[in-house]
Parts: C-alpha cells; structure tokens; sequence
C-alpha cells in the first residue's frame, strides 16, 4: 500500500471521530452511559455492535463485525452499500491497527490541525477517505446494535461528540446562522452610540498586520447585550436572512425564531452563568415575549426550547432545508477527556433533559462575522437591528460539581460574581432578577 506524499492532517474532533470508530471496530461493543439531573454516569454496562456504516470516503460503506458462537469478533468485512465485499481483516489485525493507532494519537498535544504518524496507511487500509463525515449529515456514522436476545437492531444514525479538547458544538455558527432582532423605535441611534462606546480589547497580529480581537477576562460582547437590555431597546420582532434556516425554524414553530433570539439575548446577557441555556429558559419563561400568560408560558417555552436542542443535536442545521427527520436518531456517542468511548441510550425525555443541562450559548469568531454584536440601520425603511449568529455548545458532562463557589457543568447557580467566560451578575442578587430588572419586569430589590 502506498500512502498518500501529504501528512493527513485534522483537528482534535476529527481525530477523535477517526479514533471512535476504530475503537468500535476494534473491541465491537461499547460502554453505556444514563442520564440523571446532573450530567451522565456510566452504567458499566455495555451494547454489541452488529455493524458500522459511513461515508467517510465519499460512498456509503458497511463495516460488518462476524462474531463466533459467544458472542465475540473474529473478523471484519467491509461491504460497499450494494453488500459487495471489499476488504475482510482478521479481529487481531483491527486490534493492533486501533491499538498502534490509540498510541499514536496519544503521543500528539497539538491542539490545531496535526497530522498522526501511520493515518495515512490506516486511512487506506479501513477506505475512510479524507476521515471526515458529510458535512451537510448530523450523525456521524449509523451502527446496527444487538439487542439482548441476541437479535439485530435497526439502524441507527449517531453523532460523535469528543471532550477531549474545545467543547464541541451541536449548533455550528456560520453565515446561515445570523438572527437579526429589531430594535425599538426611537432606539437606534442611541443604541449605535453605546455600541460604539464598547469596544473589544485588541492587539496587533504583526504577522497579518491587522488588528485582532484579543482575548481576557472582560466580556465585550455581553457588556453591549446588557447595554441595550438597559436601553429597553429590544422588540420581539427577528428576521432571519437565510432562507433554509428561516424555514427550518418555521418548520419547528411559527414563533421558533422568535424564542431562540430572545433565548439567545438572555444567554449573552449578564445575568446568565456561562451562557447556560437552562438559565435563559427560565428568563425567557418569566418574561414571556409572546405575551402567553403564566398559565401556558412554562409549558409552551420548555417544550419548544427542548424541541430545538433536540432538532439541533440530531438532524437540523441552518444551512440546509429540514425535513423533520432526525437523522442521529439513535443519540450520541461521547468521547471522554482519556478518549474513553460512551453511547448514551436515551429516550426522548432523558436526551432533551441532557441537552438543557450540558449546552450553552458561545461566541463565535468576531473576525469572521464582522456585523456580531453590531447595530446596523436598513437603508430602505429606516429600522435599526442588532445582529447575532447562533452557536452553541456542550459542556463536559462527566465534569462533577467544584463545590461551594463553582459551578458543575449543566447545573444552576443563581447567586455568584463573575464567572469563568467573563459574565458577571450582583452577587446576593439572582440572576433572574438582575435582567428582570433591566426590564423593568420587577422593581429594585435593596
């Protein structure tokens, strides 16, 4: 076999993702994992794989594990999508193939793009092509399981989610995920005016020569949210200029864009611990933009926040029209920080419960979307709009709780000072009632 003259080289996730399915390959069961109100624990059980599909290489190929009387592998076949077979490798083979693999991977601390020694010949050898999923699909491969009686599962779409490095996304920020939110009449140019008072700390790229956003504890981006949150500027009218994404969202509620933007206002506000997205529910509920009443506002906001992470986390994306499908409809695989490897079986209230603990609203690159966080007028008829592109992120669920003063990852705490990502809230103060506040929704609590 000869390998390619061009070191393959990916970034953490993908690696990882390579890594998850070789580890599948290899040992032809995975650990389970269980959801409970803090995060996830194992349950030192374990599902057999029956197969893997993916199109890795740009075809749909199966990678069918044959197994003895036990229940244990013997060897794999690779079958392309009309069950053609292409490639049939001992058990032992695939073992020291991940094994020298895992070793590999292991000895490498770069966090950006880097190549592995000996990805070329694995890529080859295993037919993954460039290594990287379809970005247009949510699941990352599709696996048939094997049910305790010993019968095959359906297939399954899965997605892959590794905390071994940056947390990943479940809602990647792009171009398609701008939300434009209206600013209230008679606000504009006072909203400019204190836009234009908060500005990013920067320093030189001498390498570029341009200018760059620098990083640090000050948070410039929530600063000009809880500007115009005390400004009373913000409406709850949103326009969404891609198309497929406007219609996506329709697809899930004729308000849906409505309460993600406010949903992402408050989690970019100050008054939100690390862009929580359990905490923004609970002030969007208690705010109520769409005027529904206490009666119906929990149950009508929770559903549908719940029903977007879900749409988010397994088939839904901005840039590609939506059927309603989930295609990772079997849930996801979790790469641990040691690259341990979790499926997490969950049904449908357990996984939303997951999502809502563990996910937060991110900031995406400012130099990539030169509008974020910007107020811009609309030439035409003279509306004034703040701009925002969606992303949003997992936290580890397997971190455990810091103990007093900290916050576990997905747990709630309303009473704190500044927080890890430069948020800040009164300490002794909620932070439900620092926005509420803003809004002139409750009055002033000495």
């Amino acid at each position: 076999m000869t390998a390619a003259n061009d070191p393959i080289r990916r970034n953490q996730g993908e690696w990882n993702e390579i890594h998850a399915v070789m580890r599948v390959l290899a040992e032809g069961r995975i650990a389970t994992l269980r959801v409970t109100d803090k995060g996830v624990i194992p349950t030192n059980g374990s599902v057999m794989v029956d197969s893997l599909r993916t199109g890795r290489s740009g075809d749909i190929l199966d990678y069918k594990l044959e197994r003895d009387e036990k229940g244990a592998p013997t060897r794999l076949i690779i079958l392309a999508e009309d069950g053609t077979e292409l490639e049939s490798y001992s058990h032992e083979t695939v073992q020291n193939d991940f094994n020298d693999f895992n070793e590999a991977l292991g000895q490498t601390k770069a966090v950006s793009a880097f190549a592995v020694p000996g990805a070329e010949e694995l890529f080859e050898r295993y037919r993954f092509g460039s290594g990287k999923s379809p970005s247009s699909l949510k699941q990352d491969c599709e696996l048939v399981l094997i049910a305790p009686d010993g019968i095959s599962e359906e297939r399954r779409g899965f997605s892959i989610k590794s905390f071994t490095g940056k947390n990943p996304t479940i809602f990647n920020a792009s171009n398609s995920t701008e939300l434009l939110i209206r600013l209230a009449g008679g606000k504009g140019k006072e909203a400019i005016e204190k836009i234009k008072a908060i500005q990013p700390p920067e320093k030189k790229d001498k390498a570029q020569g341009r200018t760059k956003t620098a990083g640090g504890k000050r948070n410039w981006i929530v600063e000009r949210v809880d500007a115009l949150f005390d400004l009373h500027a913000f409406t709850t009218e949103v326009s969404v200029p891609k198309l497929e994404f406007s219609k996506n969202l329709a697809l899930l509620d004729s308000n849906m864009a409505v309460v993600i933007a406010r949903l992402m206002l408050y989690g970019r506000s100050s008054a939100v611990s690390s862009g929580s997205l359990r905490e923004a529910l609970e002030l969007l509920i208690m705010d109520d933009p769409l005027g529904l009443g206490t009666k119906y506002a929990r149950t009508y906001y929770s559903f549908r926040v719940r029903h977007f992470l879900r749409a988010a986390a397994l088939g839904m994306t901005a840039a590609q029209r939506w059927d309603g499908n989930e295609d990772a409809e079997g849930g996801m695989l979790i790469v641990d920080s040691t690259r341990n490897l979790f499926c997490l079986l969950a049904g449908k209230k357990e996984f939303e419960q997951y999502l809502l603990a563990t996910t937060y609203f991110d900031t995406p690159s400012t130099n990539r979307y030169e509008n974020y966080a910007c107020v811009t007028q609309d030439e035409e008829e003279g509306l004034y709009w703040f701009h925002m592109n969606l992303q949003i992120r997992e936290r580890n669920p397997f971190q455990s709780s810091k103990g007093a003063g900290g916050c576990a990852d997905g747990i709630i705490d309303t009473k704190r000072g500044t927080t890890k990502d430069g948020h800040t809230a009164q300490t002794g103060q909620s932070n439900y009632e620092v926005l509420l506040v803003r809004q002139q929704l409750i009055p002033l609590i000495d």
